[in-house]
């Protein structure tokens, strides 16, 4: 079986969440599709997260996540 690189990603962004419970539901539907594990923790005035998975995973995340404004 090939050896397989995982990736565990670290952030927090303080920025004012208008829908915190939208964007609760966007990022446990994002993790699943992209099967990454890890606590997100998010709030009104941010996000704070550590997620791992595999590295093509967490790029498809990271790139998601700079795209939204």
């Amino acid at each position: 079986m090939p050896e397989v690189p995982f990736q565990i990603l670290l952030y927090y962004l303080y920025t004012p969440l208008e829908r915190p419970g939208v964007f609760l539901e966007e990022q446990v539907a994002l993790c699943e599709r992209l099967e990454l594990r890890g606590r997100i923790l998010i709030a009104g005035e941010g996000i704070n997260g550590t997620v791992s998975g595999r590295q093509a995973a967490t790029k498809e995340y990271m790139r998601v996540m700079r795209a939204d404004p």
